[in-house]
């Protein structure tokens, strides 16, 4: 009469597949996140057509900017 269940042998999968779901979704953030946070990464380009193109700056400016930009958030 007391017979024991099997563990739930299907239910793992399932669990591995939401947890590797859930760490790539992090990953893929935090990727996204340090790219757009980044002066040299996805904000770079725009903001050096917008300097040069609506500001006229030359190339030399721009990137002293990007230079001192970066050298003020490092600190």
């Amino acid at each position: 009469m007391n017979q024991e269940l099997p563990p739930a042998q299907t239910d793992a999968p399932t669990r591995d597949k939401a947890l590797i779901r859930r760490l790539m979704l992090f990953f893929a953030l935090v990727y996204i996140v340090e790219g757009a946070g980044q002066i040299v990464g996805l904000l770079a380009q725009p903001l050096s057509f917008y300097l040069k193109e609506v500001h006229g700056w030359t190339a030399l400016q721009v990137t002293a900017y990007f230079t001192i930009f970066n050298l003020t958030l490092d600190h």
